[in-house]
């Protein structure tokens, strides 16, 4: 599935479109609309809609959990957002919200990227700056979870 680029001026009031398309042909209505409201607002911005999102969660050990081995979690962390074929992607902590039944905030650490395309991913899993963080970092999780995404509409 291409890569969806949107780009929205506020000067030309117009937008371009590059690879609109899903997998199933066409535009998403979803999509279409948030277009048609963001000419209307005349607001600015950048859209990307990628082929697919990388999602990991990691437990660390309770060993792990010092100031000084998460800063050098963190660093690894923000060193995967800097490997080529990386579209846009973020680590984060879970967020304080409102306990619910359904909700799971026992990991310590997550990170999702956006790739153009599965290719693009499995190339990134045999960087060097990936391998790097591995060899560096599996010791200090007592768990990770991987889930692979194929955005839908």
């Amino acid at each position: 599935m291409p890569t969806l680029v949107i780009h929205h001026e506020n000067v030309s009031q117009a937008c371009r479109y590059r690879n609109v398309a899903t997998n199933r042909g066409g535009i998403c209505p979803r999509l279409r609309d948030f277009l048609r409201e963001m000419t209307r607002q005349g607001a600015g911005g950048y859209i990307t809609i990628s082929a697919m999102e990388h999602h990991v969660y990691f437990w660390l050990k309770e060993e792990q959990k010092t100031a000084e081995n998460r800063a050098a979690f963190e660093e690894g962390l923000r060193s995967l957002l800097r490997i080529d074929g990386v579209e846009r992607g973020l680590w984060g902590r879970p967020a304080a919200v409102t306990p619910r039944p359904v909700l799971d905030d026992t990991w310590d650490y997550s990170l999702a990227i956006s790739f153009a395309s599965v290719e693009t991913q499995d190339a990134y899993q045999i960087d060097p700056i990936h391998l790097v963080f591995l060899t560096e970092h599996k010791e200090r999780w007592a768990k990770v979870l991987v889930m692979d995404v194929e955005p839908g509409c």
